[in-house]
């Protein structure tokens, strides 16, 4: 039997004044897993005339802004939920824990995605979800739905957190590697300044196009290899030539270095695609020093100096002079050599090993989202386990 959904379940409405509890917003709730962010401290507001809802537990909430990232939490103590929340209570006849997993089912989420209104933050409402038709079986038959999903659904969480704790391992033993590693180097240790440029953006915000020359920011960088493919801003051949010009340039073994936001990230250029740099990043290079070792070294022993420096003054952003005189081992360039190839053997070991973890986190996602969606809609039946 299918009914709409307003049959069986009703908005709470918004209050304005009460007691203070725990709030909740859109970013305390996971993509597609029911569930908060792990580790999320939730602020303790007092209920304002804003169109906060007041939850209980059994309700579940739902993230009416871009509905496609199909965020939902079934409501585990007194909250007061977000005016991007709906805040939805199921009918006495409404098993809760049925009526969350429902909520998190490609089906459901793809009818709130479709009933959406606006392109770049698209919202769907109450009035139009309500409209949706499940499949709903009996009461008991909930219950026992929802019994068998708590058992399988907690099974599949567990092997994602397993996997999850392995790739968190493998970067640890990274990390304390390569640390080792230069720690153990018997060389002169000195500031950055003394072998290497570093020649900094032009502080200029082009007019972007939406094909051109890539630009890199400090959110394009990561550690290792510069991935083009992660900008997301282009410019002309105009702006491209005002921005890159001779040293400006960057090329093939150079350094790309975030000064904001991911301040300290090092990435190297392996390609001869032209690009430029954007706001809040600068270039490394040395005619006689090897720059891949340099990453390495940036991005372990370079990051832990920077942040010392933010303990003992605080600022959201490293300027140049701060950068050159980061202290760096400085052995000879036929060892920073060897080493930046033994380096980056290792990394792609590492990264080849995350990569496996993460295809497997993906498929045990897949199937907790398959298995959830079958057994609600009633494609997979499920039997009360015997007492």
């Amino acid at each position: 039997m299918t009914v709409r959904l307003k049959r069986l379940a009703r908005l709470r409405s918004t209050c304005s004044s009460g007691h203070q509890r725990p709030y909740v917003a859109l970013e305390h709730v996971e993509s597609w897993t029911g569930k908060l962010r792990e580790g999320v401290e939730l602020p303790v507001l007092t209920p304002a005339s804003s169109g906060m809802a007041t939850a209980e537990p059994g309700d579940v909430l739902f993230g009416k802004l871009r509905p496609y990232l199909a965020k939902s939490w079934l409501v585990d103590r007194p909250v007061l939920a977000s005016t991007e929340l709906m805040c939805i209570r199921p009918a006495a006849t409404l098993d809760s824990r049925w009526l969350g997993y429902m909520m998190s089912t490609v089906p459901f989420v793809e009818w709130a995605s479709a009933t959406s209104d606006g392109t770049r933050m698209p919202r769907t409402s109450w009035e139009k979800i309500s409209e949706y038709r499940p499949w709903i079986p009996s009461q008991a038959e909930q219950r026992t739905i929802a019994d068998y999903l708590d058992t399988e659904v907690a099974r599949l969480d567990a092997l994602i957190s397993k996997k999850r704790r392995l790739i968190e391992l493998l970067d640890e033993r990274w990390e304390a590697w390569v640390r080792n590693l230069l720690s153990s180097l018997r060389c002169a240790i000195l500031p950055l300044k003394r072998y290497w440029r570093v020649i900094d953006c032009k502080h200029r915000t082009p007019t972007y196009v939406e094909d051109g020359y890539p630009v890199i920011s400090p959110g394009d960088t990561m550690p290792g290899r510069l991935d083009l493919g992660r900008a997301h801003r282009f410019v002309d051949e105009s702006d491209f030539r005002d921005l890159a010009p001779g040293t400006r340039r960057p090329k093939k073994g150079d350094l790309i270095y975030s000064r904001n936001a991911s301040i300290g990230i090092a990435s190297y250029v392996d390609t001869d695609v032209p690009f430029c740099m954007g706001q809040d990043v600068c270039l490394m290079t040395s005619e006689n020093m090897d720059q891949l070792f340099l990453m390495y070294v940036l991005n372990s022993v370079g990051l832990d100096q920077l942040e010392v420096q933010k303990i003992r003054s605080t600022f959201s952003r490293v300027n140049i002079s701060q950068i050159l005189e980061i202290r760096v081992p400085v052995p000879d360039s036929t060892v920073q050599l060897t080493l930046g190839r033994t380096l980056d053997l290792a990394a792609s070991r590492r990264s080849r090993a995350c990569s496996i973890l993460e295809e497997q986190i993906n498929l045990l996602q897949e199937r907790r989202q398959a298995l959830i969606a079958a057994v609600v809609t009633g494609e997979t039946p499920v039997r009360p386990v015997a007492e």
